[in-house]
């Protein structure tokens, strides 16, 4: 029936967006473009945007901003790389532009955000002692 082809045509077309977004926030360093992933996908920047949005309820770019914020986030609460090395790391050409769109994002630069969020290993008191 027309109906049910109607869902599976649905279906189909989430199960290949939800794809393209696990790859967005396995690899936020990549140069996503929404002309990339449209043609990828066989569709039109236009219809990528619209059914994007009617599944996820935000759009691609949105999302590529958002994984590579949770990215940089990982990076500098465990890592001591620098400040450009991570906006690198995380896709960024441009360290400045990753430090606005950072603060933005999470209403603290990305060096206050380190101070407040390092993972520093401690020594247990209660560990074992050699003899």
């Amino acid at each position: 029936t027309h109906t049910s082809s109607c869902c599976l045509f649905l279906l189909e077309r989430f199960i290949i967006l939800a794809a393209l977004r696990e790859k967005i926030y396995s690899s936020p360093q990549n140069d996503w473009k929404i002309n990339d992933m449209a043609k990828s996908l066989n569709i039109s920047c236009g219809y990528l945007h619209y059914i994007y949005k009617h599944f996820f309820n935000t759009t691609c770019i949105a999302d590529v901003i958002e994984s590579r914020i949770q990215s940089a986030c990982e990076l500098l609460s465990s890592t001591n790389k620098t400040i450009e090395e991570i906006s690198l790391q995380c896709g960024y050409k441009n360290v400045e532009h990753f430090i606005r769109q950072f603060k933005k994002s999470q209403n603290i630069t990305p060096a206050k955000y380190r101070k407040a969020h390092i993972i520093t290993q401690r020594i247990s008191p209660y560990r074992s002692q050699r003899s």
